[in-house]
């Protein structure tokens, strides 16, 4: 019951199909990438209340960087939707891969999701690193017995009849064909979950579309890692389904689960072999990203990614990012979640880590003068990213925990030479009067300590060329004499010219 009161966060983004469609999904745990293929019954916000799925999520969660997401017209994707085909699901699973910035992920179905994954795969071998299939099938018609195809049709029926139905018997029925051995709780959440995941046309139209769905003859061009894992009374898809599916995917493994249900609960002996098997599955993809992250980080991210990375290194938000490079936020979250992925790095601690990564290969990556971010810079890193960090030689462990990085400083350049100039003699300035007066020109810096002051005049004024001394500091009573004594002559820079003769007017 610990485990189910985790705090654990997801965060909600949107993805446009190629009609237009959104497709809400959802990201959170930390590890590999793991992309789930979930089945049509499901509500991004109303799984984590579950006592049927929370557990799932939560488990998950702690072994990979789960994504999913909610499938057109259900959940918070995009209502009203009348296009259920197979290549219009695809579409929307591609839509997700590239808004969530994925590379190469393990992807699993579950349930009406084995035959858009098988056609993925098919079409895209490069992108996944392994392949699982959980109560799932290639088709939902493929080696279907006869009952199998009678239920289908009843079951159309009882949605047509009772899905809308303020109360839930006719949506019973589906609840105990999908938890045979959960309690009254868990069964009256399904319920409710039928009503909030989708409407009654929706119900109808896409059951009716996903039953034509069949990738079956794909099925031998599939090369790759794949689990096939199957409850044994599963009721909702038979166990013979996991069968085909192992016995016509090249190298498939099959593990029989020993439960009725087609939901494995968290109080069932099963839950755990379960959870063992896709930890095992999937931790050759957690080794291949600790080796990832090994490499120098230049020569995985691309050159934006490297700006923003190394932005983010100075402390920059998002917001102040985008503004700095002309960019949107939505862009800059782009660029960080594929860095991230590149680097194997996953969860809240990403951004933490990829700056510690980003510090430790500094000294060797060419900074753009337009953002000159080298530097000794202090950085607080969490104990998921000492890994990385640990490896730093300037980066210690303080007594009060966590980690603390020191980047070497940059080579300091040489500073500039200035040429000495010897200083002039300087000269007085004369006035239009004849006056002399101080020049008004700024102390020289030419020459060190000097607080004189550098004047000019004309060639041949006669000028002296000595500045004139500074005053002596008088007192009140030197002032006062001072000016009631005659006004003395000032040196004229103009030569002596003897005034001409007055002329004398006769009256």
């Amino acid at each position: 019951m610990d485990t189910l009161k985790a705090d654990a966060v997801q965060d909600i983004r949107f993805a446009r199909s190629a009609d237009g469609v959104g497709i809400a999904y959802a990201v959170h745990g930390s590890g590999p990438p793991l992309l789930i293929d979930a089945c049509w019954l499901s509500h991004l916000q109303f799984d984590w209340e579950s006592p049927v799925w929370r557990h799932y999520l939560v488990e998950l969660g702690k072994i990979a960087t789960v994504i999913r997401y909610d499938e057109r017209g259900h959940g918070l994707s995009d209502r009203g939707v009348t296009d259920h085909s197979l290549e219009a699901r695809l579409a929307d699973l591609e839509a997700v891969v590239e808004d969530a910035g994925l590379d190469r992920f393990a992807l699993m179905a579950m349930a009406q999701g084995g035959p858009v994954a098988i056609e993925y795969a098919a079409r895209h071998p490069e992108r996944l690193t392994r392949l699982m299939f959980y109560g799932s099938y290639s088709g939902a018609q493929a080696a279907a017995t006869p009952e199998e195809l009678e239920m289908l049709a009843a079951f159309e029926a009882l949605i047509k009849v009772g899905w809308a139905r303020p109360t839930s018997e006719f949506r019973r029925v589906f609840s105990s064909m999908m938890i045979p051995g959960g309690t009254e709780e868990q069964m009256r959440w399904l319920d409710d979950l039928q009503a909030r995941a989708c409407d009654t046309e929706t119900a109808v139209i896409s059951r009716a579309q996903r039953k034509l769905a069949d990738s079956t003859w794909r099925l031998p061009e599939l090369d790759l890692p794949t689990l096939v894992i199957h409850s044994r009374g599963d009721q909702m898809n038979e166990f013979h389904h996991a069968r085909h599916l192992a016995a016509h995917i090249r190298g498939a493994r099959l593990v029989a689960l020993d439960s009725n249900n087609h939901v494995v609960l968290a109080d069932e002996p099963a839950w755990p072999v379960f959870l063992q098997e896709i930890a095992d599955f999937i931790e050759p993809d957690r080794q291949a990203a600790s080796e990832t992250a090994s490499d120098d980080i230049a020569d995985l991210v691309s050159p934006r990614e490297l700006d923003i990375l190394r932005l983010a290194a100075a402390g920059r938000d998002n917001d102040s990012i985008a503004a700095e490079l002309f960019l949107s936020v939505r862009t800059v979250e782009r660029h960080l979640q594929n860095a991230y992925a590149k680097l194997g790095l996953h969860g809240r601690t990403a951004r933490t880590a990829a700056v510690a990564r980003l510090l430790s290969h500094t000294w060797r990556v060419r900074v753009s003068r337009h953002h000159p971010l080298l530097g000794p810079r202090w950085l607080r890193v969490g104990a998921d990213a000492a890994t990385d960090a640990g490896s730093l030689p300037w980066c210690h462990q303080p007594t009060t925990g966590g980690l603390r990085c020191h980047p070497p400083t940059p080579p300091t350049p040489s500073p500039r030479r200035t040429r000495t100039v010897p200083s002039r003699p300087s000269t007085p300035r004369c006035g239009r009067a004849g006056t002399i007066r101080p020049s008004r020109t700024k102390s020289s810096t030419r020459s060190a300590g000097s607080s004189s002051r550098r004047s000019t005049s004309s060639p041949g004024s006669g000028c002296s060329t000595s500045p004139p001394a500074p005053a002596p500091r008088r007192s009140r009573r030197h002032a006062a004499a001072r000016r009631s004594s005659p006004p003395t002559s000032r040196p004229s820079c103009l030569p002596s010219v003897a005034p001409p003769p007055r002329r004398r007017v006769s009256s």
